[in-house]
């Protein structure tokens, strides 16, 4: 009966694992479709800041913050820092 409950942790686990990979994918992809919603198509670095006015480059990582700042506060206590 033991072996068998292992066998079980041991398959949830390798679900829970793959369950957390495709979230990270995608989470990933996520902050892709933001950045080049809000940048615009770059190949380079560079190519970030080039073409957008002063303003806007200033602009969007403060909203960033104003968005992850209270998820911080909220949600993730640990990771303050």
């Amino acid at each position: 009966m033991r072996s068998r409950e292992h066998t079980l942790m041991l398959v949830l686990a390798a679900l829970l694992g793959l369950l957390a990979g495709f979230g990270s994918v995608g989470f990933r992809g996520l902050i892709r479709v933001i950045q080049r919603g809000a940048w615009g198509d770059w190949t380079y670095t560079l190519d970030l800041v080039r073409g957008h006015a002063w303003w806007w480059i200033v602009l969007i990582p403060a909203l960033g913050g104003l968005v992850v700042g209270p998820l911080v506060h909220l949600a993730a206590r640990e990771a303050k820092g």
